[in-house]
């Protein structure tokens, strides 16, 4: 069979098709990371993420630069101690155990004989084992041991982390990366941060609303759009109805890739805000 040679573009066409596959990749993987990121703040502090704005540094809490290192070394020798001290008990509980038992199974051995001793004294072992044991822990409970730094530590990494979920909330490319109900949901957390209570409907949107923002009485029916187009005039026909209808008194249109000029011309004269993809970045951008 004759052997097949690639020509000069079929390599390069290869390197293409490679470099575009480990770029798919590596882009999969940074917003898998993103994402992890935002859900641990969220879960952290419950959805209510402080605001920090200057990235902390390990001297404003005092902290010396090797502190991992501190706390890591002060953790293992706390568990060395432990287990020295967890020999040392059950060393003794073993001794006791073997001093019971042995008291025990002559006085057995006579009455009974050598076989019902040497199960007696098994079962007598095992209850003085456990006793012993018991009484040391009562006796020498293990105590919660404060380490150097850790406090401090926990803090600097809480603002931190606050600093990091902020920093992509105020990123493009991490509002381009939404769709759908994660859109939905984040859109919803920023208006939190502002003063709003914000109802997210379910997947699929309730009437038409996805959003349902309450502030000093107002009640605002939010419309979120995480298509890859501009936002129709259809969509802000369906909005106005919905308020009419549910007895809103302000509407909002919220779109990663804005609006044709038929919606604004349309709410020209009604109270629908329109909110686009740079007016989210400066929401989070301005927020105090």
């Amino acid at each position: 069979m004759a052997k097949r040679y690639c020509s000069d573009e079929d390599v390069r066409l290869m390197k293409r098709l490679h470099k575009k596959h480990d770029h798919e990749y590596m882009l999969e993987r940074k917003n898998n990371k993103v994402s992890e990121l935002i859900e641990l703040a969220e879960l952290r502090f419950k959805h209510d993420v402080p605001l920090i704005e200057n990235e902390p540094s390990l001297d404003q809490y005092d902290l010396p630069q090797n502190v991992e290192e501190l706390i890591e070394t002060e953790k293992m020798s706390i568990e060395k101690k432990k287990k020295h001290k967890d020999k040392i008990i059950e060393g003794v509980a073993w001794l006791i155990t073997v001093i019971v038992g042995v008291c025990f199974f002559y006085k057995i051995v006579i009455t009974y004989g050598f076989w019902v001793a040497c199960v007696g004294v098994y079962f007598i072992g095992a209850v003085a084992y456990g006793i012993t044991l018991a009484i040391a822990v009562i006796i020498f409970p293990d105590k919660k041991v404060r380490i150097q730094y850790e406090e401090q530590y926990r803090r600097y990494e809480d603002d931190m982390l606050a600093y990091q979920y902020w920093q992509i909330k105020k990123s493009i490319n991490y509002w381009d990366s939404l769709d759908g109900h994660a859109f939905e949901k984040n859109v919803a957390s920023l208006f939190i941060k502002q003063g709003y209570n914000a109802k997210v409907s379910k997947q699929g949107g309730d009437g038409g609303i996805d959003i349902v923002l309450t502030k000093n009485d107002e009640r605002i029916a939010v419309q979120c759009k995480a298509h890859n187009k501009a936002v129709a005039p259809s969509v802000a026909r369906d909005l106005y109805g919905t308020m009419v209808s549910g007895g809103f008194e302000k509407g909002m249109i919220v779109s990663k890739n804005g609006f044709t000029k038929g919606v604004f011309s349309f709410v020209r004269d009604k109270n629908i805000e329109l909110v686009d993809l740079d007016d989210i970045i400066s929401m989070a951008k301005n927020m105090q």
